[in-house]
């Protein structure tokens, strides 16, 4: 059985592989070529559509979760979640940067990341904690956004054309369940919180306005105050 310091230092070594060099993707399990112009948008307007909400969408998350993991390597004290936030400030800027590469060399595309009033709201309350408390809220809050990266994940292969976008889609889903996985058995040997139901937390993933699909976002970490609640994800303790 690997401990946590080992699934942790593989989740390292994948997060920290340039995600801009996956040019090929799985299709019904044989390798398929990569479009002859793979910086023109997808042909079909639904396809293209699909890619676009995608790819903003990812956008507000990672810079969401980018944001908590940089509030928790100053206010988490145990080593092994520092340890883990410390990897995904790195990981979510960086999947963050890509996907908005790939947005304006494909669509040009300027979508800048957002939060909605409810996603600034958590993570103002995040900010508050500190120590264990704030590891608990948010060991659970990042397994719920991790949740909803693997439900968006889980189409590209259906949906989308660039094989890049698809096969970064399939790394990204591995690597979150690796995530939730890590972060459950955290919150269980640390915390004693050990039956965690996996249920996404609306508040932190409002859905955006469909004006937002024209590329004219917020600026980073935009919005007003909204209501605050609870985790994404329930468990004892």
């Amino acid at each position: 059985m690997h401990s946590n310091h080992e699934r942790l230092s593989g989740l390292s070594r994948f997060f920290r592989r340039p995600l801009s060099v996956i040019a090929l993707a799985f299709a019904g399990g044989a390798l398929i070529s990569p479009p002859l112009h793979a910086n023109e948008p997808a042909p079909h307007e639904h396809t293209a559509l699909h890619e676009v909400d995608f790819m903003q969408h990812g956008m507000d998350l990672h810079l969401l979760s980018q944001r908590m993991a940089e509030a928790c390597t100053q206010r988490a004290s145990n080593a092994e979640v520092l340890d883990l936030c410390s990897t995904m400030v790195t990981a979510h800027q960086d999947d963050r940067m890509q996907l908005q590469s790939w947005l304006q060399s494909w669509y040009g595309n300027d979508h800048e990341a957002r939060f909605s009033d409810a996603q600034r709201a958590r993570l103002e309350h995040l900010q508050t904690l500190n120590g264990n408390e704030f590891e608990r809220h948010f060991l659970r809050d990042m397994t719920a956004l991790h949740t909803v990266m693997i439900k968006d994940g889980a189409m590209c292969e259906a949906q989308f054309y660039h094989p890049e976008l698809i096969g970064y889609c399939q790394e990204a889903v591995t690597a979150s369940a690796e995530e939730i996985h890590l972060m459950r058995t955290q919150l269980c040997e640390l915390y004693g919180i050990c039956d965690l139901k996996m249920t996404p937390n609306p508040s932190l993933d409002e859905p955006r306005e469909p004006s937002d699909a024209d590329g004219n976002g917020a600026e980073e970490d935009g919005g007003d105050d909204g209501q605050e609640g609870d985790g994404g994800t329930e468990g004892n303790g």
